[in-house]
């Protein structure tokens, strides 16, 4: 779990140093290679908690794209700085369908695979009794932060004008992020643990697909959002450390 947190401050300082030094393209490379970490040791996380068997080929796919992004000398397009966030082009996104794919499939299949088993042990653990609110509020953190992230993209994608952004399709995906944000809202209001983890499976399948409609229908989207996405680390370290509280 201190991996985890280790990682999250490691490319805050790589978006540091990217904003404030002359090497953007070295930066870049080392700030995509430490994200890249993320899903890994998040779904090593979750499968721990769950008592279940780590399929250790996740480190594989996680090793094999950092070292494409340290070797490959064409591998940062292009980078910059925005008030909070940085947009970094890269040969994966919107360059190569097939490891844009692949790098997708592999950042939201293995979390998404350790979420689900990691919620389903705690739903057959406590059934029977309420879960503890420091349980249901790491497990919350998860989609929060994901829908956190797609609400920010939106607002700033709004509020810059360009004439190339349909007002109406940013207004049917603010609609529906705001209705899963709205039963978020309502989960806590969920006593029997077994309806709750039901929500909270569901409410992040609803994020995830939001967040592919989103990285299909905006280009923009693939360059911003890991930072984004790591804008909002507080929450995912909130989550560890209500995590070390469960398994005490």
């Amino acid at each position: 779990m201190p991996i985890f947190i280790f990682l999250l401050g490691f490319y805050q300082l790589t978006e540091f140093m990217l904003c404030s030094s002359e090497y953007v393209n070295l930066w870049a490379r080392i700030g995509f290679a430490t994200y890249t970490f993320l899903p890994a040791v998040m779904y090593h996380m979750e499968m721990s908690l769950a008592g279940k068997k780590v399929r250790k080929e996740v480190y594989i796919f996680a090793t094999l794209f950092s070292g494409l992004a340290l070797i490959h000398p064409s591998f940062i397009l292009g980078g910059g700085c925005n008030l909070l966030h940085v947009s970094i082009q890269s040969m994966i996104f919107n360059q190569n369908q097939y490891l844009m794919i692949t790098y997708l499939a592999y950042y939201i299949i293995y979390p998404g695979i350790g979420f689900m088993a990691f919620t389903n042990t705690i739903t057959k653990q406590e059934c029977s009794s309420q879960l503890k609110h420091s349980t249901r509020i790491a497990i919350l953190m998860l989609p929060i932060a994901i829908l956190l992230g797609q609400f920010y993209f939106l607002y700033s994608l709004l509020t810059n004008v360009n004439q190339d952004v349909s007002w109406v399709t940013s207004s049917i995906i603010v609609a529906v992020t705001a209705l899963i944000m709205t039963g978020i809202v309502c989960v806590p209001l969920l006593k029997r643990t077994g309806l709750f983890i039901w929500s909270m499976q569901f409410v992040l399948t609803s994020s995830i697909v939001t967040l592919l409609i989103l990285y299909a229908i905006y280009p923009q989207f693939a360059y911003d959002y890991s930072s984004i996405y790591c804008q909002f680390a507080l929450l995912y370290a909130l989550t560890v450390i209500f995590l070390v509280r469960y398994t005490k």
